[in-house]
C-alpha cells in the first residue's frame, strides 16, 4: 500500500523533530538536523508539486515576502561585518522556513504536529543520555561523549567537560546530552515540558516524562533552562491575572522591556557577580549602542553570525575584561539576535512574527511563548527545530485551524 504525499510528511517532520537534540555526531561542521532539513525540503518540495496545492492565502503570502526579506538583510548584514559564514546560516533558516511552509500546504497543522512529536522522543532520550553521562563521568572521569563518538565525529575546538564552579574550582560535573555544550539542547527540554504539562502534545505516562526532563534539566545545572522552567511555573500560576484583557496585550513587550533594563542595573566593573553572568545579563540592553553605528548597520544588521563583531566594535567594557569575539562567533544570548541578525528591517520582522504567534494563540500556547522570552535572554538558541516551530505555529495561527490532537491558536 503506498503511502500518500502527507503521510509522508507527517513521518519527515517527525524524523526532523526526532533528530533536533543531536548537535553530535558532526562531521566537518555538518550537523545532522541541518542536513536533515535541507534533505527533506527537497523531498517536501516534490510531494508539493506532486499534490498541486498551490493556492497560497495572501496572509500566507504576506508571511513568505516579508520572511524572504528578512532573509536578504541577513544577508546583507553579513556583507557589513565581513563575516561570510553567515551565508550558510541564512540559507538555514530560508530552508527551515521552506521546509515549515511546504509541510503546512501539504499536511495542514499535522505536520507540525509530529514535528514536536519528534522532539518530545528526542528530550527522553537527552535526558536519559545527561543521567547516563552524569553516572559515567562520576564512574570513570571521562565524558561519554568522547568515549562513544569517534574522533572525526566530534568538532575539535569543543569542551567536552562542564563543571558548574563553587569559588572558581570545578565542583559539579554538568551534563550535556548530545552536544558539547548543554545550553545547546538543554533548554528544548524546558519546551518538551511545556508541550506535556499544557497537553499541547498529549503522552501517556505524563508525570513519569516530566519528572525525567526535570532530572535531566537539573543535573545539566543550566541556568538559562532551570530560569526558564521556573518562569514557566511562576507564569503558570499566574496565568488568570496574566491572561485578563487588557494584561494580556502588554505581558510579553513589558517583561522584554524589564529585561532590556535589568542590564542598566548592573555594572561590569562594579558587580559582585562573575564576568560571564554579568555578560549575559548585559548583552540585551547593550543592543541601544546600535545608534553609533552607521546606517547600513542599523538598517540591515550583521548577519546571522556576524554578532561578535558588534560587540568588539561598540561595547569597550568587554575589552576591558578581555573578552574579543573570534570571527564569526557571537554574543550567548538570542534576544539581542533579533536586531543584530536583519538590523532594523530583522527587528520590525520579528515584532510582526511575534505578534502572530502571541496575540492568536491559546492561553497554552501563550505560556511556551512567554518562556521562550527568558530561554532567549539567557543564552543563544537558534536551530532549524526553532524556526519550525515558530513558523509552524505562525501559518496555524494566520490559517486558524484546529488539529484534534495540536489546539494552538484561539478561535
Amino acid at each position: 500500500m503506498a503511502l500518500s504525499p502527507q503521510k509522508i510528511t507527517n513521518y519527515i517532520n517527525f524524523m526532523v523533530g526526532f533528530v533536533s537534540l543531536f548537535i553530535i555526531p558532526e562531521y566537518k561542521n555538518v550537523r545532522l538536523l541541518n542536513l536533515s532539513v535541507v534533505l527533506s525540503c527537497l523531498i517536501l518540495l516534490m510531494l508539493f508539486l506532486i499534490t498541486k496545492k498551490y493556492r497560497i492565502t495572501f496572509k500566507e503570502f504576506t508571511l513568505a515576502v516579508g520572511t524572504f526579506l528578512f532573509f536578504l538583510s541577513t544577508l546583507w548584514g553579513a556583507i557589513n561585518s565581513g563575516i561570510y559564514i553567515g551565508f550558510a546560516s541564512s540559507f538555514i533558516f530560508i530552508t527551515s522556513f521552506l521546509f515549515a511552509f511546504l509541510s503546512f500546504k501539504i499536511s495542514k497543522e499535522e505536520a507540525l504536529y509530529y514535528s514536536l512529536k519528534g522532539l518530545i522522543y528526542s528530550s527522553i532520550i537527552t535526558s536519559v543520555w545527561n543521567i547516563l553521562q552524569f553516572f559515567y563521568y562520576y564512574a570513570t572521569l571521562k565524558p561519554l561523549n568522547k568515549v562513544v563518538f569517534p574522533e572525526f565525529l566530534l568538532p575539535e575546538e569543543a569542551i567536552y567537560l562542564h563543571f558548574l564552579y563553587l569559588d572558581d574550582k570545578p565542583a559539579i560535573y554538568r551534563s550535556s546530552g548530545f552536544s558539547w555544550d548543554p545550553g545547546l539542547v538543554v533548554p528544548y527540554l524546558v519546551i518538551s515540558t511545556i508541550l506535556i504539562s499544557e497537553e499541547i502534545i498529549k503522552v501517556r505516562f505524563k508525570k513519569f516524562f516530566l519528572m525525567l526532563f526535570f532530572i535531566g534539566i537539573s543535573i545539566s545545572f543550566s541556568k538559562t533552562s532551570i530560569v526558564g522552567l521556573s518562569m514557566y511555573f511562576i507564569l503558570k500560576s499566574l496565568r488568570r491575572l496574566l491572561f485578563t484583557y487588557p494584561i494580556m496585550l502588554a505581558t510579553p513587550f513589558v517583561l522584554i522591556f524589564l529585561l532590556f533594563l535589568l542590564g542598566f542595573a548592573i555594572s561590569p566593573t562594579t558587580s559582585m557577580m562573575s564576568p560571564s553572568n554579568i555578560r549575559h545579563i548585559k548583552y540585551f540592553s547593550e543592543i541601544i549602542n546600535i545608534i553609533n553605528a552607521p546606517i547600513n548597520e542599523i538598517m540591515f544588521g550583521y548577519g546571522f553570525r556576524g554578532g561578535g563583531y558588534f560587540y568588539n566594535n561598540y561595547i569597550s567594557w568587554l575589552k576591558d575584561m578581555g573578552v574579543t569575539f573570534e570571527p564569526g562567533s557571537h554574543q550567548e544570548s538570542t534576544l539581542p539576535s533579533f536586531l543584530l541578525w536583519g538590523g532594523a528591517i530583522g527587528l520590525i520582522y520579528w515584532f510582526f512574527v511575534y505578534c502572530i504567534l502571541y496575540f492568536q494563540s491559546n492561553q497554552k500556547t501563550k505560556l511556551l511563548l512567554l518562556t521562550l522570552i527568558f530561554l532567549f535572554f539567557g543564552y543563544y538558541i537558534s536551530s532549524p527545530m526553532l524556526y519550525i516551530i515558530i513558523f509552524g505555529i505562525a501559518l496555524i495561527n494566520i490559517n486558524k485551524y484546529q488539529y484534534k490532537n495540536l489546539k494552538l491558536c484561539a478561535v
